[in-house]
């Protein structure tokens, strides 16, 4: 039937995706890969973003394939097998790409979770009150949760050194600066290229949150991709940097993502840089009481100022640069909807009506009002509000139409895995 034929295709493409994205070589990243122990958990830098990108990357070839057809046991040992032979591909053949047995165990969790979900798709759309009671609750702290943690990983962050400066130097995958860096200072403290002397530290307002880096140059020619400025570092990680990106400027905060081995939080402001190279201009990167102002002296004046939200969390984890634009709250709102669509979905099949309401409202202003107060940040957009509320409503509707997909779907045979 037509909705086999879907699942196997999306089982294929999965694996198409899997063989595409962990067997392209990356030449550069080769002696950061030859670094990497095989028995490390979370592993480099970015360790935390790799795990939750490696877990997600097997779930829709394991989902497509139990959908197919295909036993419960024989998709995850699929994906143990598959995830096997990645690594080994890896660790002989393909350049820049390390092995790790972080690697083994979230891809094949990975596989584990898609082929549940699809195993029990009757379960989730079609819920008895009791299933539907318990899976709200669970959302309902698992979106907490994520808020707690964006929170904390959002929050300034002023390490101890020693401290290095870079000035138009290479970041690989990046290329340096293509202009000239005349002057940089962070707070009071002058920032020259090199390491900074022993014993130096971070200004003190940074121990409080609030950050001032002014740096001035001489531009090059644009270029699309992030072009390091000034960057200071400290053993093991990069604190804060300043870069172009086309006619654009970007400032990664020093914040707690880093430690946590999530990605930096970046922030854009957008027609910084002119097109013409070697024009004088003065960039500014502050942040105060969890709110980012950036600005340029190109054009009369360029400035942009972000407030922080819990809610950008979603930026910290994914798998190519990026830095928060106009788009923010767009993106995140989209973000919002889709987190709260389940808790409307359950909330209403599962609870009484008042007691759904006061589960999901309770929720979300614990999500979007106390949490991000107690960690300092300021109020959080109107957008994240409205988001919030639509998705939960959206799913509040569907609640009752809700067993069109496992129809569709044929659940009958997909929920008998537990004899396959």
């Amino acid at each position: 039937m037509i909705e086999r034929r879907v699942a196997s295709l999306l089982a294929v493409g999965g694996l198409i995706f899997i063989l595409l994205v962990t067997l392209t070589p990356i030449p550069e990243q080769a002696p950061g890969s030859a670094a990497t122990p095989f028995v490390c958990l979370v592993c480099g830098e970015r360790g935390a973003v790799d795990v939750v990108l490696n877990t997600l990357l097997f779930a829709p070839f394991a989902f497509g394939l139990r959908l197919s057809g295909v036993a419960t046991r024989r998709v995850i040992l699929a994906s143990v097998l598959l995830t096997a032979l990645v690594e080994l591909l890896q660790y002989t053949v393909v350049t820049g790409r390390d092995s790790s047995l972080s690697d083994i165990l979230t891809n094949t969790l990975g596989g584990t979770l898609g082929a549940m979900l699809a195993g029990h798709l009757d379960t989730l759309f079609r819920p008895s009150a009791p299933a539907a009671r318990r899976f709200a609750v669970a959302w309902a702290a698992l979106w907490l949760g994520v808020m707690a943690v964006s929170a904390l990983a959002l929050r300034p962050w002023a390490p101890d050194g020693p401290f290095v400066v870079q000035w138009a130097r290479e970041r690989p995958p990046h290329p340096p600066f293509g202009g000239k860096v005349v002057a940089a200072s962070l707070g009071s403290i002058p920032l020259s290229h090199g390491r900074l002397p022993a014993g130096s530290e971070l200004p003190p307002p940074m121990r409080a949150g609030t950050t001032h880096l002014r740096v001035s140059v001489l531009t090059g020619n644009p270029a699309a991709d992030w072009r390091p400025i000034v960057t200071l570092w400290r053993p093991g990680s990069e604190v804060l940097g300043l870069h172009q990106s086309g006619h654009d400027l970007v400032f990664e905060c020093p914040s707690q993502a880093t430690p946590l081995s999530f990605r930096s939080v970046a922030i854009r402001l957008v027609d910084a840089f002119p097109t013409d190279s070697g024009v004088p201009l003065d960039l500014t990167a502050e942040v105060a009481r969890q709110t980012v102002r950036l600005a340029s002296s190109y054009g009369g004046g360029q400035s942009w100022t972000l407030g922080l939200s819990p809610s950008f969390g979603w930026s910290l984890v994914l798998p190519f640069d990026y830095a928060l634009g106009p788009e923010v709250h767009l993106l995140t709102a989209v973000w919002l909807a889709g987190f709260m669509l389940p808790l409307g979905l359950w909330g209403r099949a599962g609870l009484p009506v008042i007691a759904a309401v006061a589960l999901i409202a309770g929720s979300v202003v614990l999500g979007l009002a106390v949490l991000p107060r107690l960690a300092g940040y300021p109020p959080v957009h109107w957008s994240e509000w409205a988001a919030s509320a639509a998705g939960a409503a959206l799913g509040w509707a569907c609640s009752r139409g809700a067993a069109y997909l496992p129809d569709r779907c044929d659940s009958p045979s997909i929920g008998a895995f537990s004899s396959s």
